[in-house]
């Protein structure tokens, strides 16, 4: 085999792993496809670095990562290392965001929901249409559809969750960021070409790395990658192959990690039917392939619904295991997995509810 500046990357990378951790296991690697196109969808996204490599090393075809040019920005050598393994650069909205000037917010004496009134902002300086207005704390996100004044915009979605709500009601108003609009058509261009090849890409559709204990809202970004791929080229074959990362203690040295392949997702014919028709119906076959990706990801994910119960889990599941053999990293995980599953059916039970206080307690 040609040794290429990518091959010898990849074995950096691996000594890289073997030191950081002491014991990485692989489940269902015999689920990845060895032909065709692939696109791996990685979660959750604990480590921005880490768990590419665990991708590129496990998944036993060459995998090509898309990575954000704000993360390139970190280091030279972080740049260098993205071209040499041939990564897919992204520029993102969010990593060219600025802070909105003064305060937004709901005006309720107008029933426009979709009307925006600002405070000692710069609308028609800020802003143009199509760039985006974000909401704190990843509240809120629409679209700017038109720009009355500097003080009035109208935006394309209305704000409908409570805690979007509640920050554009209270008095003063609320902070806001300005992102523009990224023509991420050379970005697709690139993906179809690759895909049309038949090589893999790995994607992270959460947008970013994290520390909690559920998942953050999925990016639509790659199911508009394979639905265009598969409606430019009617006889490509794209695969989705739903990755879990899973961590004990993901940012300590000499820590372990599961990562596990679940079998390959096909794309069901109507929806590339519906994205070839545009509009409403494009964005309805987007959601239902995130949502079909979203269900697959939380079969190979530890999911739980707040730290605490993750705590108590794992320390259920430290005090019931085998008196005679140690269990291996990826059973923990499934027993795990297993325990969050059935709490969350059964936390109403009042004997279950006693078990979890015990097990806090102690």
């Amino acid at each position: 085999m040609r040794i290429t500046m990518f091959n010898i990357v990849l074995v950096f990378f691996g000594f890289i792993l073997n030191t950081f951790f002491r014991e990485i296991k692989s489940r269902g690697s015999h689920n990845i496809p060895k032909e065709g196109p692939i696109i791996f969808i990685g979660a959750p996204h604990a480590n921005a670095f880490v768990d590419g490599l665990l991708l590129m090393r496990y998944s036993k075809r060459p995998v090509f990562l898309m990575i954000a040019q704000n993360a390139i920005r970190y280091g030279h050598y972080v740049g260098i290392l993205a071209r040499a393994i041939h990564a897919i650069i992204l520029n993102r909205p969010k990593d060219l965001a600025e802070p909105g000037k003064g305060k937004i917010f709901l005006d309720e004496n107008k029933a426009d929901p979709l009307r925006i009134t600002g405070i000692n902002t710069e609308f028609t300086k800020q802003l143009k249409v199509g760039y985006q207005i974000s909401l704190p704390r990843e509240y809120g996100l629409s679209e700017v559809t038109e720009i009355i004044s500097d003080t009035e915009i109208v935006i394309k979605k209305e704000f409908k969750e409570p805690n979007a709500l509640e920050v554009l009601t209270q008095p003063g108003g609320t902070s806001y960021i300005c992102m523009p609009y990224v023509d991420q058509s050379n970005l697709y261009e690139i993906v179809f070409e690759m895909l049309n090849a038949g090589k893999c890409i790995g994607v992270f559709p959460e947008g970013r790395s994290h520390d909690r204990s559920e998942f953050i809202p999925l990016k639509a970004g790659v199911a508009f990658m394979t639905l265009g791929a598969m409606a430019a080229n009617p006889g490509l074959d794209v695969k989705i192959v739903p990755c879990g990362l899973n961590y004990f203690q993901p940012h300590k040295f000499r820590s372990r990690a599961v990562i596990e392949f679940g079998s390959p997702i096909s794309i069901p014919p109507e929806l590339i039917e519906k994205y070839n028709k545009n509009g409403s119906d494009r964005r309805e076959a987007c959601n239902k392939l995130m949502t079909i990706i979203y269900e697959r990801l939380k079969l190979l994910a530890v999911i739980a619904p707040d730290y605490e119960t993750l705590s108590v889990v794992r320390t259920a599941r430290r005090l019931c295991r085998p008196e005679h053999r140690k269990l291996e990293i990826d059973e923990m995980i499934d027993l795990d997995r297993r325990l969050i599953n059935g709490y969350i059916k059964f936390k109403n039970d009042s004997k279950v509810q006693g078990i979890y206080k015990k097990v806090k307690e102690y």
